[in-house]
């Protein structure tokens, strides 16, 4: 059950079981996560935008209002307020990261091609070889190798630092442009990496063509996957697992795999919404009153038939209420609380599993294990 949920999220972050999340809980939790992206100024950040009155320590409320701030930011790459001009270290650290992700041979070069793929994935449009050749005539000499027409990562580090080529060489827009792609590309792989072992199946991607493709997965047989399979997988990775997260996210950037029909925003957006309709069923099922509302009693009952926790009180779901509905009813969650709350990732809310076991009949998607 959703509400239940975001109670288990809290409990997860509260080691030591006192009701709050201290700063040190928060950095444990937050660097076992992704200790790249979770630094101590990022933590110290988050900790005092989350902690409103001050106390040096999380409680419930907000918890929960980080988490539904967080459900709620716009994630849109034509948000233009993501691409203000960041300090020098900032844009060094974007640039070695962007530069890595295209870096398919990692050896710290950029060729044609792997330039190619980031002006289509950043811009839409297509490199010209000339527009190339300029590069690597302008960038400093001790930067490129022109026999084999590459440019290092300190020579596209030049070029993007640059000011002379601010008007084609944007790093907050390039970076930002690729990483809504990226973040979108993830959330589509783990929804359908149902074993959570971070590679697709072909089951797993025969269920995704099923729910994106506008042929319902019609075209999408183990010929068509294995022949995928051996097309994109980098040289060294281990084909017998499968399709990995990282071929995924890279393939959902390339322009050849654009041509066969990898449109990210398209599968986000079915992905999500094939989400809704499941998390709409869970509602309708457990709403007994049809009054569009889950009272707590009904909420509790979706949480015992879906396995979710049972200890949860009332004045901890109220709690929960309040903050996802400031100006809603502050007594019962909406429908439209409890779909966000199972189709946004940060909620953890398993919505396949919770389906399977509160519609019965037929899985929706083959369930491996609750993880």
């Amino acid at each position: 059950m959703p509400a239940s949920d975001v109670i288990a999220a809290f409990k997860k972050f509260d080691k030591d079981g006192n009701g709050v999340i201290s700063k040190s809980e928060l950095v444990d939790v937050l660097k076992a996560l992704n200790s790249d992206a979770w630094d101590d100024a990022s933590t110290n950040q988050l900790m005092s935008k989350a902690d409103k009155n001050g106390d040096g320590v999380l409680q419930i409320d907000e918890f929960v209002g980080w988490l539904f701030a967080a459900m709620e930011k716009d994630s849109s790459v034509a948000d233009q307020s993501k691409f203000v001009a960041k300090a020098p270290e900032e844009k060094g650290s974007m640039i070695g990261q962007l530069f890595a992700f295209f870096d398919v041979d990692s050896d710290r070069c950029w060729n044609f091609q792997e330039a190619a793929h980031c002006c289509f994935a950043t811009d839409g449009k297509k490199l010209e070889p000339s527009d190339w050749q300029s590069m690597l005539e302008i960038a400093p000499p001790d930067m490129v190798n022109k026999h084999e027409g590459k440019i290092t990562l300190e020579g596209m580090t030049w070029f993007y630092m640059n000011p002379d080529f601010s008007d084609g060489f944007c790093i907050e827009k390039d970076y930002y442009t690729v990483w809504t792609k990226i973040d979108m590309a993830k959330e589509v792989f783990d929804f359908f990496d149902q074993d959570q072992d971070t590679f697709w199946s072909f089951d797993e991607s025969f269920q995704c063509s099923k729910v994106t493709d506008d042929n319902a997965g019609e075209s999408h047989t183990e010929e068509a996957f294995q022949w995928f399979l051996n097309e994109v997988t980098a040289a060294g990775e281990d084909k017998t697992k499968g399709l990995s997260r990282k071929t995924i996210c890279y393939c959902y950037c390339h322009p050849m795999y654009a041509k066969l029909g990898m449109n990210v925003a398209k599968d986000h957006e079915r992905m999500r919404a094939y989400k809704a309709k499941l998390a709409g069923d869970i509602f309708e099922k457990f709403d007994a009153d049809k009054d569009g509302f889950w009272s707590f009693e009904e909420s509790m009952e979706c949480s015992k038939a879906t396995g979710g926790e049972t200890d949860t009180t009332e004045a901890m779901y109220l709690e929960c209420v309040a903050v996802m509905q400031p100006d809603g009813d502050k007594s019962k969650l909406s429908k439209e609380s409890v779909v966000k709350m199972y189709v946004e990732p940060k909620f953890e809310c398993k919505v396949v599993k919770d389906h399977a076991m509160a519609i019965g009949g037929e899985k929706v998607m083959p369930v491996v294990g609750d993880k």
